[in-house]
C-alpha cells in the first residue's frame, strides 16, 4: 500500500500545524507522509517543542515552512486547524478531502510561563487525542480499501494464502 500524504495547514506554520504533523507522523508515520505550512511562517515556538517533548514526540524534523515552499504534491488530506485555513485549503490542487479540527492558539494566550507552558499541553493533548481518532479511522478505511483491491484481483491470492 503506498503512504498517502496529509498536510496539516494553519496561518502561522508555528504551533498547532507543527504540533500536528509531529504528532500524526509520531503516530501514524509508516504509513502517511506527513507535512505541515501555513500561509506565514515563523518557525516552531519553543514551548510548543517543550510540550511535543515531554511526551516523547521527536522534534528534529520540524521546519516552519509557508504553504508555497511545500513539494507540489497532492495531498490525500488536508487538516485545517485554525480560523482562515480552510481558505487556503480550497486553493490546493488535486481536490483533496479537507477535515476541519480548530484549536485554540496557545502563543495567543497570556499568564506566566507555567500557565503559558500548560495552555501548550492542554492543546497538544486535545490534537493527540483527535489525531489518534482520525489517524485510526482513516488507516481502517484504507486497510478496508486495500482488501477490497485484492479480492477483486483473482490473481493476487495473498491475503488468502494462510487459509490453504
Amino acid at each position: 500500500m503506498a503512504n498517502k500524504k496529509i498536510l496539516f495547514l494553519c496561518l502561522e506554520n508555528a504551533t498547532r500545524s507543527l504540533m500536528a504533523e509531529a504528532i500524526f507522523r509520531h503516530l501514524f508515520g509508516q504509513h502517511w507522509e506527513v507535512f505541515s505550512a501555513g500561509l506565514n511562517s515563523g518557525g516552531p515556538h519553543p514551548l510548543m517543542l517543550s510540550a511535543l517533548a515531554e511526551r516523547g514526540i521527536q522534534t528534529n524534523a520540524l521546519v516552519s515552512k509557508n504553504l508555497s515552499e511545500l513539494p507540489r504534491y497532492r495531498f490525500d488530506v488536508v487538516v485545517t486547524l485554525s480560523p482562515g485555513a480552510d481558505d487556503l485549503a480550497q486553493e490546493l490542487e488535486g481536490n483533496p478531502f479537507v477535515v476541519h479540527l480548530p484549536f485554540d492558539d496557545p502563543a495567543q494566550l497570556g499568564g506566566n510561563h507555567e500557565e503559558r507552558a500548560d495552555a501548550f499541553r492542554r492543546v497538544r493533548d486535545q490534537i493527540f487525542g483527535r489525531l489518534n481518532v482520525m489517524g485510526h479511522r482513516m488507516e481502517t478505511e484504507l486497510i478496508c480499501e486495500e482488501q477490497q483491491r485484492q479480492f477483486k484481483n483473482p490473481l493476487n491470492l495473498s491475503m488468502v494464502s494462510g487459509f490453504f
